[in-house]
């Protein structure tokens, strides 16, 4: 047999494939196109039989992958080669994952409020309210019935009015709505004689006094004037004021909380400024204050 001259890679296939099993078939290149007749041992058969030695030796002798070889603790050699595409499409994968993971919340969950389960207590607790409201209500239903038969108060009207006679009214209104209920005062009466924003009250007569009239006051209703709380006081019958400028020391002795003593004083007071101008003037008089003020001025006048 003739020994060939000019041998290569690609006429001995079976060469090709042993030395391909070296190295990982992604690393390999032409490189073997290069390979010549002073590389490869004369007698084929036997330069290519030992494929573990021979053809590993030629393989560090060319140095065919220098650059590409990492060695790992083990001393095995690896070629670690993570394409970018790939790197890419995992992360659009794990985007695309989330996205649909969060629309699919936002359009499947459900929008109504969470359930709390009914317990023991909380029946209770509502049989207990609904126990509770039926006697509130009851009791309201009664305080409203009572509130609206104390709403309204009767009064007698009398003196210098067109209609004098006895009328309802509400507990808000004054001495000059009753008035006015009456038809109003007539020419000749002297209204700077009543208050008339005094409260109307339960009971009283207001009588308006015509002009020069001396109207006396009743003495039982005097009497019952002291006997009033301090904000019932003003609703004494409304007969005769006292005229702080002409009234006696008797006289002003009717007024609530006046004793002999304060009304020397009034006396004295009214003549050490000639007059009063006002009932607000009685401030002034040693032993009244804002609270004695209040009772008595709904009951005199300086007119």
């Amino acid at each position: 047999m003739s020994h060939r001259s000019d041998p290569t890679p690609r006429e001995h296939p079976d060469r090709i494939l042993r030395a391909r099993r070296l190295k990982p078939e992604n690393t390999w290149d032409n490189s073997l196109d290069n390979f010549s007749d002073d590389v490869i041992d004369e007698g084929e058969d036997n330069a290519w039989a030992d494929s573990d030695g021979r053809a590993e030796s030629l393989y560090e002798e060319l140095e065919i992958f220098p650059e590409q070889e990492v060695t790992s603790g083990f001393g095995n050699r690896y070629r670690w080669s993570i394409p970018f595409k790939t790197i890419i499409a995992v992360l659009a994968v794990g985007v695309v994952a989330l996205l649909g993971l969060f629309l699919w919340n936002s359009i499947f969950s459900p929008d109504d409020p969470e359930t709390v389960p009914l317990t023991t207590s909380s029946l209770a607790l509502e049989d207990t309210e609904g126990a509770s409201q039926k006697p509130v209500s009851e009791s309201a239903g009664a305080t409203a019935h009572s509130s609206a038969s104390m709403s309204s108060v009767q009064v007698h009207v009398a003196g210098a009015v067109k209609r004098p006679g006895l009328y309802t009214l509400e507990s808000t209104m004054r001495w000059g709505d009753a008035l006015k209920t009456a038809g109003g005062a007539l020419p000749e009466a002297d209204l700077n004689r009543i208050n008339l924003a005094q409260p109307v009250q339960d009971g009283v007569q207001i009588l308006v006094p015509r002009q020069g009239e001396q109207i006396e006051a009743a003495p039982q209703a005097a009497q019952a004037s002291k006997e009033l709380a301090p904000s019932q006081q003003a609703s004494s019958p409304g007969t005769t004021l006292i005229n702080l400028n002409t009234a006696t020391a008797e006289e002003l002795e009717k007024l609530p909380r006046v004793g002999p003593k304060l009304a020397e004083k009034i006396i004295e007071y009214r003549e050490s400024i000639g007059s009063f101008t006002s009932v607000e003037d009685l401030d002034g008089v040693p032993g009244i204050g804002p609270a004695m003020m209040e009772n008595i001025t709904p009951l005199v006048s300086v007119g």
